[in-house]
């Protein structure tokens, strides 16, 4: 208990320091007039009796700091007055701070935007339970349905397995209708991802098998922006490419498998009796790894399975399945090829803010250098070095503040600008926010920079190397330590910004080869967009028609030259796949092979 108290006495001392303040004075006050009373009763006159008082009472200033003292707060109001003095000190300085503000705050409001993404992307946990327990199987959109039956019962290290697809999916509406990217999946798929619906169920066994009734789970934006955030629409049936749906559930906020940018998940439909079943490859498989498999274990059972694969199914060369088989962690899936790219710039940043640093720290050693003068008088008259190194620490942590505010500001005006220029796809820059840890961020960063700035000057000053002054023009002195000190600065810098640089030339070059490659057509002038055909009220001869007149209509506008309908646009997405037969094949007529493919339509 005496602790608790003293330590809330402390508190409060400190949560009210000028009302404490005001008290300390009154009592010393009030002590020195009673002893001067006592001395005027005893024959003195007034004057006399109070400057007796004072006398005997002692120094006022010297009881009054042993007075704060025994408050144990003494060091927040030595901390406040150096950094009232830092500020001060900024104000007589303008050039000096602001240079060295914008310095700090061009590196710390780079690492601290690209930190944000990274984190993002690369450290934030995805959506689902235990992501490091989920593996998506090689050549993804590439299994058939009978391959993804076959698998599942022959994969006893994975707890469960699932197979999905991308599609497209329109929506009707009483006035519209809009195209929903959809994934199509197999009924175990949230049961893999160990996703628990905000409202309803997701799919139950035998919904992705023929003879099931269509149902659909909404993601949470698609039922709050299309259907109006509906609180009764579990069990509403809904317009899916012209088929009554039941909606059967509605997934959190924030939830999205396998990208963002997917509104609606459907059952697949796996029958065998289909030539989708036995022939489409268009499947991607993720499952779950069970906890006490090791990876040796883990690996073993998919060599196991490729033999497997290779004495049921006969692949060509180019579609092996028992070739190259792998797993690849869910995260590295979804994330895709950004990840180098990301962790490239986050090392050019980090090297920005050394530089940055290392400069800053020059002019922080030849800002402490100009002040020797200063400090000389200051240790001249009492000053240790504990209490000199502690003020130019704060000078340099006040300073990397103010670029920590300034940075913090910086990186939310080109948060955007940097997310929109990464090579983010399907929907992953919509992931991507500030948020409270960018000011953590910042805060941190700030105090990490500024104990580095104060390095320099606190080794030199440690070393005395600022505390003489010349006799003969009362100026600092520039001693060889001092002169070494900034040489190493100056090559870090150099060596920082050489090694920058390279890097910078290595990166640009290697995106001006990608933007280089030849994508078989000429992108430039060309404009795409998506098409939706209502499908309720009309038959498909009517819905083709729509679309052809359409496109007559586009070709009679003077600024078109060109125009085509296409299902899948080039680079946007692969195509589909399926079965094609080649009759004059060497190797006999009706062989089959899996190709990918688009139709396209131009106008005759």
């Amino acid at each position: 208990m005496p602790r608790l108290a003293d330590l809330w006495h402390r508190l409060r001392t400190l949560l009210q320091l000028r009302r404490a303040e005001r008290e300390l004075d009154e009592e010393f006050t009030f002590h020195v007039e009673m002893s001067a009373r006592q001395l005027e009763a005893g024959g003195l006159p007034p004057d006399q009796a109070l400057a007796e008082s004072r006398r005997r009472f002692g120094g006022l200033t010297r009881e009054r700091q042993r007075a704060r003292d025994e408050w144990g707060v003494g060091w927040v109001r030595d901390l406040a007055a150096d950094f009232h003095h830092a500020f001060r000190q900024f104000r007589r300085r303008p050039g000096f701070t602001l240079l060295g503000t914008l310095t700090l705050a061009l590196g710390i409001g780079a690492t601290v935007a690209l930190f944000s993404v990274v984190q993002g992307l690369l450290l934030r946990p995805l959506p689902v339970r235990d992501e490091a327990q989920l593996q998506v199987f090689w050549d993804p959109f590439d299994w058939r349905g009978v391959e993804f039956d076959f698998v599942k019962e022959r994969v006893p290290e994975f707890a469960s397995l699932a197979a999905y697809s991308l599609d497209v999916t329109t929506l009707e509406g009483k006035e519209s209708s809009s195209a929903l990217l959809t994934t199509i999946s197999s009924a175990e798929l949230f049961d893999v991802l160990g996703a628990a619906p905000l409202m309803g169920r997701t799919f139950a066994p035998g919904e992705d098998r023929p003879g099931a009734e269509p149902v659909a789970i909404l993601s949470w934006t698609l039922w709050q922006q299309d259907l109006g955030g509906d609180p009764a629409v579990i069990g509403r049936r809904v317009r899916l490419d012209g088929t009554p749906s039941t909606v059967i559930g509605v997934m959190p906020r924030g939830f999205f498998f396998p990208t963002p940018d997917v509104r609606l998940w459907r059952p697949l439909l796996l029958d065998p009796a289909s030539g989708d079943y036995q022939g489409n490859g268009y499947l991607a498989l993720v499952g779950r790894v069970r906890p006490e498999v090791s990876a040796a274990a883990l690996d073993g059972g998919i060599q196991r399975l490729t033999h497997a694969l290779g004495e049921r199914f006969t692949y060509p060369a180019a579609w092996d399945k028992t070739k190259d088989a792998g797993l690849t962690s869910l995260r590295d899936f979804t994330v895709g090829d950004v990840q180098p790219a990301l962790l490239l710039l986050l090392g050019a940043v980090t090297l920005l803010l050394l530089m940055a640093s290392a400069n800053v720290a020059a002019l922080v050693l030849a800002r402490t250098t100009d002040r020797t003068p200063e400090i000389a008088l200051r240790a001249a008259l009492g000053a240790g070095r504990g209490r000199l190194v502690r003020q130019i620490v704060t000078e340099s942590v006040a300073l990397a503040g103010l670029a920590g505010v300034v940075g913090a500001a910086l990186a939310a005006g080109v948060f955007r600008l940097l997310v929109r220029s990464l090579p983010l796809r399907n929907g992953l820059e919509a992931t991507l926010s500030l948020d409270w840890t960018m000011l953590l961020t910042a805060f941190g960063l700030a105090l990490v920079v500024g104990l580095l700035v104060s390095a320099a000057p606190v080794r030199e000053l440690l070393r005395g190397q600022v505390t003489g002054v010349s006799r003969e023009r009362s100026r600092p002195t520039s001693a060889p330590g001092h002169r070494r000190v900034h040489g190493v600065l100056v090559g870090v810098e150099v060596a920082l910004a050489v090694t920058l640089a390279a890097g910078s030339f290595l990166f640009v070059r290697s995106v001006a080869r990608l933007f280089a490659l030849d994508p078989g057509f000429d992108p430039k002038g060309v404009m795409a967009f998506d098409l939706v055909s209502p499908t309720q009220g009309s038959s498909d001869a009517e819905r083709r028609q729509t679309y052809v007149d359409l496109l007559d209509r586009v070709l009679q506008r003077p600024e078109v030259a060109a125009a085509g309908l296409a299902p899948r646009v080039p680079i946007r997405d692969p195509g589909y796949q399926g079965p094609v037969e080649i009759e004059d094949r060497p190797d006999g007529p009706g062989t089959r092979f899996v190709v990918r493919l688009r139709a396209a339509r131009r106008p005759s």
